[in-house]
């Protein structure tokens, strides 16, 4: 008496274990569509793959095969679903080389977090309080996917770790405050933190819906003797600050960081009076900037509020020596019904760099007031 038939993948007859055979091929010879493969794999539910998938995968985390280990978790997460979800965090937590950035692994994990929250979280506030910190920084990067407002306690005793890494994810798990007001007083902690970088994932965290208030807590850190933070400032104050009554400390402050000696924070500024809507005079004695993509920065904010005013320092921009300054004017001129942004798109139209050419012409043929194609 014969055993049950293999069961089949899809419409095409072939059984499942042979489609798992050919996609470890393809992972072992980089040859063929892989991706479309697993993806087909991980539909079909078939229980019977998850035991030979997870051994493949096993061996590929041996050989420290990056490539096969995200399609084979891939597969494991539309096989398994949140029964899956406790191994493949703990393999999460451990990358195969200094190299490894897990990526792709971290986006089939993000899917089933948010497809699966209540079934994955008690694994996530587990790898919270394992004491290995490994483990601990993969649960508390998957916690940013879970979040609730009872988290904060959690949050906040992660932002007073010792270990940088470990308050580095804590800063990157916090929610946006404008949506979730309870987590303001958590990114103002993270605001004081010992490393610049984690001092500008929270200015970041705040450069785009938090309200004019948080402007306050941005000013406060202009002096910061960090470029890596001042460099995320003058975008920030100028959106959070645009329209209220911090405006006009906030033009103060991002004049002054305008003189900074660090180009990546003049670029800022420059954007930043560009949102804040002034005062943009200061912009003009910044087009020729030494480094293009300051000029590129004044390009967009004085391109934004295109006029009779900025007409002659337009003008410079438009014959920028660098094709991605006068890129950029086209692109955002395209925007403009400024009637003077006719003629000077009409030059650019006829702009040695092909890129120009074609995005200036673009907006001729749309018209004033259209988006150009990039």
């Amino acid at each position: 008496m014969s055993g049950a038939p293999e069961s089949t993948s899809g419409t095409d007859n072939v059984p499942v274990h042979d489609k798992l055979a050919r996609l470890l091929d393809l992972i072992d010879t980089r040859e063929g569509d892989a991706y479309q493969l697993a993806l087909d794999l991980a539909d079909r539910g078939d229980q019977s793959l998850v035991v030979p998938v997870r051994a493949a995968l096993a061996r590929c985390l041996e050989r420290r095969d990056t490539y096969g280990r995200d399609l084979l978790v891939r597969v494991l997460v539309g096989l398994s679903g949140s029964a899956a979800f406790p191994y493949l965090l703990r393999t999460y937590a451990h990358p195969v080389d200094p190299n490894d950035d897990r990526d792709t692994f971290a986006l089939h994990l993000g899917n089933l977090l948010h497809r699966e929250p209540a079934a994955c979280r008690p694994t996530v506030l587990a790898f919270v309080a394992d004491p290995a910190p490994e483990l601990r920084q993969a649960g508390l990067w998957a916690l940013g996917h879970v979040l609730q407002p009872d988290d904060a306690d959690v949050l906040r005793e992660a932002l007073a770790d010792p270990d940088q890494w470990i308050r580095w994810t804590a800063v990157n798990a916090l929610p946006d405050p404008g949506r979730e007001p309870w987590a303001y007083g958590l990114v103002r902690t993270a605001l004081r933190d010992p490393e610049p970088f984690n001092r500008r994932a929270a200015v970041l965290i705040l450069a785009w819906s938090a309200a004019p208030s948080a402007a306050d807590d941005l000013l406060a850190l202009t002096g910061d003797s960090s470029s890596t933070v001042r460099s995320a400032l003058g975008e920030a104050i100028g959106r959070t600050a645009a329209g209220s009554d911090r405006r006009d400390d906030a033009a103060t402050v991002l004049l002054a960081l305008l003189d900074d000696p660090d180009p990546t924070v003049r670029r800022s500024a420059a954007r930043g009076l560009g949102h804040l809507d002034g005062p943009l005079d200061a912009l003009r004695d910044r087009a020729d900037d030494p480094d293009p993509w300051v000029r590129k920065a004044v390009a967009v904010s004085l391109g934004s509020h295109a006029g009779d005013e900025w007409a002659a320092t337009l003008a410079t921009l438009a014959a920028d020596q660098s094709a991605e300054v006068r890129w950029e004017l086209a692109a955002v001129l395209a925007r403009q019904s400024w009637p003077g942004a006719r003629p000077l798109l009409a030059g650019l139209a006829e702009d040695p760099d092909p890129t120009v050419r074609r995005t200036a012409r673009t907006a001729l043929e749309r018209g004033p007031g259209t988006p150009a194609a990039r």
